[in-house]
């Protein structure tokens, strides 16, 4: 209900050989109330190929569901993997 606005911070944490570990802290208006997330990112460059694999997960919280069934507080976790490919081999 309503709009989400947040704002975020993100930093890598740690560079392997693999790729970065990085981190997100952040916090907003999610439609009701104020509510925060954090979260971890790795990106992985798959050797020769020109394909980046980020798996995620981030932690996300309100202090406010803002629905009728007067829930209050409400948290969730989003996980799931993007997958960035350079276009620019393509030409």
């Amino acid at each position: 209900k309503g709009i989400v606005a947040l704002a975020t911070l993100n930093t890598a944490l740690l560079e392997t050989a693999q790729g970065a570990l990085s981190a997100e802290i952040g916090g907003g208006y999610y439609g009701a109330n104020v509510g925060g997330t954090a979260g971890a990112t790795f990106s992985y460059a798959i050797p020769n190929i020109p394909i980046v694999l980020k798996p995620h997960v981030r932690a996300n919280f309100t202090l406010d569901s803002g629905g009728t069934n007067n829930v209050g507080s409400t948290a969730w976790i989003n996980a799931g993997l993007y997958l960035n490919y350079d276009i620019s081999t393509l030409f």
